[in-house]
């Protein structure tokens, strides 16, 4: 961790795409968890996933950081094919050091990393579903010069009808009575994260 991080240290900040990941092969790994794993070994079922789930929420996920830093945040496009050829030449790099050369390449102080292990879609529609929408990820912020990590956070969640569980019931009336898509309970969570 990085201890001397303020918010307002950041001048310029980049987001690297979102991989899939929810276990790490590498039994050695055991400190930041995923972030210090192999690419290679970073592990998912892909049952877990509605298609271009990793493309999907990185979108989400860059609309909602360019809406909360504005200018400092470094173009999602350009970095797009960069880290598309990063991951197919430094297949053993961890996350940890691909955000470094990242964040380097881009001339970001700073980069937000993103670990989907979970991405699901509702099938229905806002008012009725056979199945509701679920995700599940991680998001470290990793200072790119040290490859500390300065902040680090998650949201996992699968929407539940009201009466599942009455506990939810606020939630469930802010967001209009109504069954989010995956891509929108990623947006809440993002906010979350990143308030």
């Amino acid at each position: 961790k990085d201890e001397d991080f303020t918010s307002a240290s950041i001048r310029s900040l980049a987001l690297m795409p979102f991989v899939k990941g929810q276990q790490c092969s590498n039994i050695s790994v055991k400190e930041s968890f995923f972030l210090d794993c192999p690419l290679s070994a970073l592990e998912f079922d892909p049952e877990a996933y509605t298609p271009d789930a990793a493309q999907k929420i990185s979108s989400v996920c860059y609309n909602e950081l360019a809406g909360r830093f504005g200018g400092i945040l470094k173009q999602f496009e350009s970095g797009v094919s960069l880290f598309d050829t990063m991951i197919t030449v430094e297949k053993e790099a961890t996350l940890r050091s691909l955000a470094q050369k990242f964040g380097a390449d881009m001339d970001a102080d700073y980069v937000f990393v993103g670990v989907l292990d979970r991405y699901l879609d509702k099938k229905g529609t806002a008012r009725a579903v056979d199945q509701p929408a679920s995700v599940f990820f991680r998001m470290y912020l990793v200072n790119t010069s040290t490859g500390a990590t300065v902040y680090e956070g998650f949201f996992e969640e699968t929407q539940e009808a009201l009466l599942s569980n009455a506990l939810k019931a606020p939630s469930f009336f802010k967001r209009g009575a109504r069954w989010l898509s995956a891509e929108a309970l990623s947006r809440e969570g993002i906010k979350k994260i990143v308030e």
